[in-house]
């Protein structure tokens, strides 16, 4: 069962920045196998529990549409910020892993929801610098530091703004 924990951490991390297992590298030679074997039983975070590949399929497609993309961002947002600076921190694990996913698709959802192709760009400039602000988060939850959510806040807000601004075409053109 713990094998089959490891897998599953390993295939998500693989496509996250931050998450399952990823403040725990396996990088010195000989401690990596028995590395590998700890994190879970060192980790025992009941919050932190690798998305299955059925919810990542779901969160594909209840994201499939720009607005309902934005919506999203904006939920787990306010969830992060929430647990983050007045809650319970490791709470926000699900949000985190659930934001950086939509983060990754959102220039392909924005190309699929007609989005002016001049848009393109700041799209993906600004989700990468969302996750990159999301991920130093994660990684001090995952590091058991303060999450330091306050440090990133008017930077994360602006660009969620920047994105909700940005709406989809009315026409199949462009």
């Amino acid at each position: 069962m713990s094998t089959r924990i490891l897998q599953v951490c390993a295939v998500v991390s693989i496509g996250l920045s931050v998450g399952c297992g990823q403040s725990q590298p396996a990088s010195t030679g000989t401690a990596a196998p028995k590395q590998a074997s700890k994190p879970p039983a060192e980790h025992a975070d009941p919050h932190d529990i690798p998305l299955t590949e059925a919810e990542i399929d779901k969160l594909r497609q209840d994201t499939a549409t720009w607005a309902v993309a934005i919506e999203h961002i904006q939920k787990y947002r306010n969830t992060i910020k929430t647990e983050t600076t007045g809650g319970t921190p490791a709470k926000a694990h699900r949000s985190l892993d659930l934001l950086d996913y939509v983060l990754q698709w959102l220039p392909e959802i924005a190309q699929s929801s007609n989005l002016p192709k001049e848009s393109w760009q700041s799209i993906g400039e600004n989700a990468q610098k969302l996750r990159d602000a999301f991920n130093s988060v994660h990684t001090n939850i995952d590091e058991g530091k303060p999450p330091g959510y306050e440090s990133v806040a008017t930077e994360i807000d602006a660009m969620v703004e920047t994105l909700a601004a940005i709406k989809a075409g009315e026409s199949s053109g462009q």
